[in-house]
């Protein structure tokens, strides 16, 4: 999953540069977030780890659907949808794994998921 994220950035940034605009001012927040709610995650260990991947797979399905039919309905964009079409599908490839991986769905783990979202 890691790999598949960083190749995600990578395009994203190309994307960026492509179209002469740049990313949110609020990214590096974005990038410590992220990563701090990666470690509070893994603290927590592989259940829980897992937990926060399925509830940030969610979301950014959700998010990846709003732009695909915000993309589809304007028709600009080919190349950006088609980018967005991929990164969803793999998303949602990320979200399977991480629903499997869950060796016991406790209420704990079901109100995590809920907080993270």
């Amino acid at each position: 999953m890691l790999e598949g994220e960083k190749a995600h950035a990578q395009k994203f940034d190309e994307l960026i540069e492509k179209k002469k605009t740049r990313a949110t001012a609020l990214m590096p927040l974005w990038h410590l977030s992220g990563f701090t709610l990666g470690v509070v995650s893994a603290l927590g260990g592989r259940n829980s780890l897992m937990a926060c991947t399925e509830a940030v797979e969610e979301v950014i399905d959700k998010h990846y659907s709003d732009q695909i039919s915000e993309l589809e309905n304007s028709g600009k964009e080919p190349e950006i949808l088609e980018t967005i079409k991929k990164f969803h599908a793999d998303e949602l490839e990320h979200e399977e794994i991480a629903k499997n991986e869950i060796s016991e769905n406790t209420p704990f783990l079901n109100a995590f998921k809920k907080l993270l979202k």
